[in-house]
């Protein structure tokens, strides 16, 4: 969200995918904010790394550790992340995780069921 100025939008789906006969939750995430070059990309997922300053609103300051951490925990829930940007027309992210099938989450409780169909 703060690379995403005022009146832009967020938009969080999350939505039960088959792919390669599996069961997985894709979350995407998408924004209008002011994307990312290539360069950018490349390092997206590098500890503290932080794209040109002079992208961020006032006053916002990252520490370069959001992506790096959010890899980190998908790949060990066996999941996967991907992030596709366009410079000034925004970011969108995709994780996909395994789904449990149905059984309890960690959390205790059963998977809504939109997530178990």
């Amino acid at each position: 969200m703060q690379y995403t100025p005022a009146g832009g939008t967020v938009r969080v789906q999350v939505q039960p995918v088959k792919q390669s006969g599996h069961g997985w939750v894709q979350v995407t995430v998408q924004d209008t904010g002011v994307g990312m070059d290539a360069e950018a990309l490349a390092h997206a997922y590098d500890r503290f790394y932080r794209a040109d300053p002079a992208r961020l609103r006032q006053g916002d300051q990252g520490t370069g550790l959001g992506l790096a951490i959010a890899k980190v925990i998908v790949e060990n829930h066996r999941g996967q992340i991907a992030i596709e940007s366009q410079p000034n027309q925004g970011t969108t992210v995709t994780v996909l995780l395994p789904r449990s099938g149905g059984g309890p989450t960690k959390l205790g409780g059963p998977l809504p069921s939109a997530l178990t169909e």
